[in-house]
């Protein structure tokens, strides 16, 4: 996978870092957008010691000119760009729809859903003439049980707007994917947390979903399309 240049949205600690540190091993040369940019240096220092070229660029995901300024900053500094990596997100409250307000919803879509549509607009063109490259979108496992409902529903709108986009790009050579992690090293909840509310007693390194990200970036993946690799150690399965 070397030489190919990738923009990563949602970077920071956990599995943005570990997507980002995943890829610069194999090569691959970053743009990193997030709000924090203390944080995005020291991931590119990081990359930058495997000897890859890196960009920090501070962003707001969930503000259209922000977001769209970032973007044109990353694709020059790349001149070219083979993959998009959307993993913008935040914690949301698990309290039931009683104890929601409205914002939050809209909060949660602005994150989830308009700003991947955003993102995608704007570097289709260069995917588009790097035939081949793949757009990976982090999901959640709240598509597939229950969770809060501002979250849940706006990362099942995302996950079927992988689908849809998936479709669409076929002709173009773009593949596009979604990873459905559960909870990870860097879960806020703490693993007695996560024994109660999940029946999860151990959450999996975040390094996992930078390894996964890699693979359906790689050639290695060549058909796989359109799909949501669930990596939740079983988390939603039915129980019998």
């Amino acid at each position: 996978m070397g030489g190919k240049k990738a923009i990563i949205i949602g970077v920071g600690t956990g599995m943005g870092r570990s997507i980002a540190l995943s890829l610069a091993s194999r090569g691959w040369s970053l743009a990193l957008l997030s709000r924090d940019l203390e944080k995005l240096k020291r991931i590119c220092q990081e990359a930058g010691e495997k000897g890859i070229e890196c960009h920090a660029i501070r962003a707001d995901a969930a503000e259209e000119s922000s977001l769209l300024s970032s973007l044109r900053e990353a694709k020059k500094k790349l001149g070219r760009v083979d993959a998009l990596v959307y993993n913008a997100g935040g914690f949301f409250s698990l309290d039931p729809i009683d104890n929601l307000g409205v914002e939050m919803l809209d909060n949660a879509y602005s994150l989830h859903v308009r700003g991947l549509f955003i993102s995608v607009k704007e570097v289709l063109e260069e995917l588009k003439n790097s035939r081949g490259s793949v757009v990976v979108i982090v999901a959640s496992p709240s598509t597939i049980v229950a969770g809060n409902a501002a979250y849940a529903a706006t990362k099942g709108a995302q996950l079927w707007l992988v689908k849809r986009l998936a479709k669409e790009m076929l002709s173009f050579g773009i593949r596009v994917n979604s990873v459905s992690p559960g909870p990870t090293s860097h879960d806020p909840s703490s693993p007695s947390d996560l024994k109660v509310r999940l029946g999860v007693a151990e959450p999996m390194p975040s390094w996992d979903v930078g390894e996964a990200v890699s693979f359906l970036l790689s050639d290695s993946s060549p058909r796989i399309t359109g799909e949501n690799l669930i990596m939740d150690g079983g988390l939603s399965i039915p129980s019998d």
